[in-house]
């Protein structure tokens, strides 16, 4: 049995490694698949990019310098990190801004722009409060058109989810399959911690993991009673089906 190996000869010498598919190591094979050419290991130098992005750094226009592809939001690596092209521009300037965010003051990030005089860090909480401003933070029956994960629910879908559910007789796994989402999702909605309607309140508390021995007691009694899931019995009791589970399983 003959031990093949690649056949790409890169600086007059052959790759010594193993070869597979199209007789190519997986390391050449993945550069043709990707360039068309085994031995391109880069289509655009990365010095050209640290150029721009330095030339960024030093602008005095004030207009965006919007960096393509404007299709989605450019990225860059900076000592081997890949991180969005605006951030990268921060920390090659000011350096990495740990935990913070950086923002975009033009509400132009998600076009690309890297002007460094349009940015400025912040926590993920003043990040979406500029997207509030700019009116970019889309949710509920707002998205579709150029969102490109338009949501499955409406506030009509949501309002049938939750009047059926607390009537009775319909399973949120059920009602899942039905409507094309998650459990998760129903959950959150007859929870109200999703899709609340207008005038009410959103539900923020967290499910809770540890139960008191009277809230194990309780979940027991009514369990007993029947006609009730244990996914209903842990909403209704504001933790976990898996926490429910083991409470009826368990005689602690």
């Amino acid at each position: 049995m003959s031990n093949r190996t690649c056949t790409v000869i890169e600086s007059d010498a052959r790759c010594p490694k193993k070869a597979g598919t199209r007789r190519m190591c997986d390391m050449h094979y993945r550069r043709w698949r990707l360039y068309g050419d085994p031995t391109v290991t880069r289509i655009r130098p990365m010095g050209a990019l640290r150029q721009i992005l330095l030339d960024a750094i030093a602008t005095e226009t004030d207009e965006c310098i919007i960096l393509p592809p404007k299709a989605s939001r450019p990225t860059a690596k900076v000592n081997g990190k890949g991180m969005n092209a605006s951030r990268a521009v921060w920390v090659l300037a000011k350096g990495d801004p740990g935990s913070l965010v950086v923002r975009h003051t033009c509400h132009r990030g998600d076009e690309g722009c890297i002007n460094l005089r349009h940015l400025k860090t912040g926590t993920q909480a003043d990040n979406l409060r500029d997207m509030d401003e700019a009116g970019r933070r889309v949710t509920g029956e707002r998205r579709g058109g150029k969102c490109r994960r338009p949501t499955k629910l409406s506030e009509r879908k949501a309002a049938e989810i939750r009047s059926r559910y607390q009537a009775g007789g319909a399973r949120q796994i059920d009602l899942a399959k039905e409507y094309n989402v998650s459990q998760a999702v129903i959950s959150s909605v007859v929870r109200g911690a999703n899709w609340v309607p207008d005038g009410q309140q959103r539900n923020t508390a967290k499910v809770r993991s540890n139960t008191s021995p009277e809230t194990r007691a309780a979940i027991r009694e009514r369990w007993q009673q029947g006609g009730i899931s244990q996914q209903a019995l842990a909403d209704l009791f504001s933790v976990g089906q898996t926490t429910v589970s083991r409470i009826l399983h368990s005689m602690n």
